[in-house]
């Protein structure tokens, strides 16, 4: 690792232990805040820092501190409304993930994120909607969305009636127990020991699709560290009940490594080539693997890898994204004319070629084809790497 990832890490874990930062020379500023915007912990680094910034750096660094704050009691001001209103209309609901895990942060206001999730039941969907709307928000949705989606002061809220969807790599013991939350929430939110598992569960999704950085590590480490309700033989039961107990205890080495924070249950032990090699990838990812092209592969990966044959998965998936199904397509909102008529779907899929030629797409669709296969190469490498993580 460069001097610049080695003193990322240590910021993050000093502001995780309440302890200053110790700045070595010869630090390249330049990389260390495109490393930490990468990461969405600019706001972190400042405050570590602050004293050991040069001058010509410390305006911009302060200001992605500040706005980190602004965003933070804006959408603390946003809840609190949002709470008075559910209340009155006798609506239950709980936020989930980054919102709720802030409040264990040193700083909460520190803990970026890029939308709220909030989750309803089913049945009381229209009414929250109604409730968005008279709070200012606007409905970007479809209404046949997984989650549905509302913006406002360049907020977004996810409004979710679960908490896992299907996909790729969603196994169904996990939906099952996931999605069977409603029986751990109590007093306006969800039972912390297994807000906590859904944190891991979540942490194995983006890990497994896109990509994941630190701050969801941060999480957890957070939680084991300042939070002294958690139950760890609920937890540990259910992760074994979960087949996840073996990806935890890597998580959980990762997390006693990078920030100090020893979880109460034995870890794995992790080679020092395994380390290097995942936590430059976790740097190179950025935090969601949006940064890493390489990630763009991992769909095709999760397909052949679950199949008895793995290039007949990659040509469905090939055809899949070639021919999208009806729900996906009225999801894009490109094809108004779809909705409630599924018989013309065909009719939608010649005008998204159509489109795709008019507006120069052409690339775009070269680099999905390509995307959708995986050499024998990489499948391999990337399966090894999932298996070290117990996944």
């Amino acid at each position: 690792m460069t001097k610049e990832q080695v003193l990322l890490i240590q910021v993050l874990s000093d502001f995780i232990q309440n302890r200053e930062t110790p700045v070595p020379e010869g630090v390249d500023w330049d990389c260390l805040i495109a490393l930490s915007g990468r990461q969405q912990v600019e706001g972190i680094v400042y405050l570590q820092c602050k004293e050991n910034i040069p001058a010509e750096y410390r305006f911009e660094m302060m200001k992605a501190q500040m706005l980190a704050l602004h965003f933070y009691e804006n959408r603390v001001h946003f809840l609190e409304l949002f709470r008075q209103k559910a209340a009155e209309e006798k609506i239950d609901f709980f936020v989930v993930k980054g919102t709720a895990a802030a409040a264990f942060y040193p700083v909460p206001a520190q803990r970026t994120m890029g939308d709220t999730d909030i989750v309803v039941h089913t049945e009381d969907r229209d009414k929250i909607d109604t409730i968005m709307k008279e709070l200012g928000c606007e409905n970007h949705s479809n209404f046949e969305d997984r989650e549905w989606i509302y913006f406002k002061d360049k907020m977004l809220f996810e409004v979710h009636d679960h908490l896992l969807y299907s996909e790729t790599v969603t196994e169904e013991k996990h939906a099952r127990f996931f999605n069977d939350f409603w029986k751990y929430y109590q007093d306006g939110a969800l039972d912390w020991s297994f807000h906590f598992l859904f944190l891991l569960v979540h942490l194995r999704k983006h890990f497994m699709n896109s990509g994941v950085g630190f701050r969801q590590f941060m999480d957890i480490a957070v939680l084991i560290k300042n939070n002294p309700n958690l139950d760890w033989n609920f937890i540990t039961e259910s992760l074994k009940k979960l087949q996840l107990l073996d990806f935890a205890k890597v998580c959980f080495a990762f997390i006693e490594r990078w920030f100090g924070i020893k979880a109460p249950i034995e870890t794995a032990e992790i080679e020092e080539d395994f380390y290097e090699a995942s936590t430059e990838k976790i740097f190179a990812d950025g935090v969601f693997g949006f940064d890493n092209d390489s990630n763009l592969k991992n769909d095709a990966v999760n397909r052949a890898r679950n199949s008895k044959n793995g290039f007949f998965s990659m040509i469905l998936a090939f055809l899949r994204r070639l021919f999208p199904s009806y729900s996906s397509m009225i999801l894009s909102g490109n094809y108004p004319f779809l909705k409630g008529k599924a018989f013309l779907l065909p009719f939608a899929w010649i005008y998204r070629f159509y489109r795709g030629i008019r507006y120069h797409y052409v690339d775009d669709g070269k680099k999905l084809a390509k995307n959708s296969f995986v050499s024998s190469k990489q499948l391999e490498e990337r399966v090894d790497m999932l298996e070290k993580w117990g996944l």
